[in-house]
């Protein structure tokens, strides 16, 4: 006891060296203009020292944020804190999913002059002095991660290791390293003939079916069905309403140039018809299967290639397919300063949808609402910031 009261006064001690409020007057003047040129802080602006960086604690636009300078004046790094409860429905499923027993400790988007604006998350267990940290892309992929032992410990996670249950021939083990490059195998099953392997890649769980002679069969990721794109949800709500799904899949074969989804949806009860579903990777509808059908047929196969066309108009299109994209997401995961100002400067209009578009002029929101008694719906710009862009701005 005596040791742990010693321990504890230690940290207390060292925290408190670590990081020191200090007045404005004892921040360097570069530092201070740095500020004041970045920024344009409502009330009251707090100061701490940590070693050799300042920190400032502040609101702008009703929101925290936190700013970290070197003594020359350079801005290392931005911080706009976010409610958990507002982060992307990903990043919520992926700390459910693989860390139940932690509770979130501080959850941020934050960018730095080397690092576009991303999530950056810190989780805390009980009776743990370290928390975790994650890093999260704009859409809840996880970038990377920082787990102490300590922590790991704690909420019983078990470190994965490789469990080959069979060895596959040379040729398969050759052939899947080149199709699935930096995945982890768990584990190797084999039915009568392939041999299917169970695998981990970017924190998503996968199998791959190779023949005995190392052809490639198959790949397939599991994907919750929270994370599926919002029109295959859309889809299934408003026409298989007695259906609920059970998993996807996002799908690649050798035969194919491009990926689709597969999703298997079921009805309640013992002898009930389930429905398999497949989607484009934009989430349109390509054919519903019942029965015991599993293969897409020819027709299908066209109906997926035609779709994958529409926006390949153009080399360029192609090339900047990675770069041009809108995901629909939920208004509730809309940031509270976009919430706020519609609630503020549109008092009798509602939120009908959101998109986060990216394009090569940046990452942006873009929000329809809609006032009762007008049939056309207003449509508002802002950016990852939640900061709103007037229509004379937008590019």
């Amino acid at each position: 006891m005596k040791f742990q009261i010693i321990l504890l006064f230690s940290l207390l001690l060292s925290f408190s060296v670590i990081a020191q409020e200090v007045k404005e007057s004892e921040v360097p003047a570069k530092v201070v203009s740095t500020f004041k040129t970045k920024f344009a802080p409502s009330g009251k602006t707090t100061w701490n020292k940590k070693i050799d960086v300042f920190v400032a604690s502040f609101k702008e636009d009703g929101q925290n944020m936190l700013a970290t300078f070197a003594t020359d004046g350079t801005l290392n790094e931005t911080k706009y804190e976010i409610p958990g409860q507002e982060l992307p429905g990903a990043i919520g499923s992926y700390i459910d999913n693989n860390y139940k027993d932690a509770k979130i400790k501080s959850s941020w988007q934050r960018e730095t002059p080397t690092e576009p604006l991303h999530y950056y998350v810190t989780l805390k267990k009980e009776g743990v002095i370290e928390a975790a940290e994650f890093w999260f892309d704009m859409k809840g992929k996880l970038i990377k991660k920082n787990v102490p032992d300590a922590f790991i410990k704690a909420v019983g996670i078990v470190s994965v290791k490789t469990v080959v249950t069979i060895h596959p021939p040379t040729a398969v083990n050759d052939s899947f390293p080149v199709k699935v490059p930096s995945a982890i195998v768990q584990y190797w099953k084999k039915d009568s003939v392939n041999y299917t392997a169970t695998f981990t890649k970017d924190e998503m769980t996968g199998f791959a079916e190779f023949g005995p002679d190392g052809t490639w069969h198959f790949t397939k990721y599991t994907v919750d069905a929270k994370e599926l794109p919002g029109p295959i949800q859309t889809d299934v709500q408003a026409h298989y309403k007695a259906y609920s799904i059970k998993y996807g899949q996002l799908v690649s074969e050798p035969s194919k140039t491009y990926q689709y989804y597969y999703v298997y949806a079921k009805k309640e009860g013992i002898g009930v018809p389930s429905v398999e579903l497949y989607y484009t990777m934009a989430g349109k509808f390509i054919k519903s299967v019942f029965s015991e059908e599993k293969v897409i047929n020819d027709e299908t196969e066209k109906s997926i290639k035609e779709t994958n066309k529409v926006n390949k108009t153009t080399d360029a299109d192609s090339t900047n397919e990675a770069t041009n994209s809108e995901e629909v997401i939920n208004k509730r995961e809309l940031p509270t300063t976009i919430t706020n100002y519609i609630k503020q400067m549109y008092k009798e209009y509602e939120i009908k949808s959101a998109v986060l578009s990216t394009t090569d002029a940046g990452t942006f929101y873009i929000v329809k609402i809609k006032k009762e008694g007008i049939q056309t719906p207003m449509k508002l710009q802002f950016d990852v910031k939640g900061k709103f862009i007037p229509e004379e701005e937008i590019k």
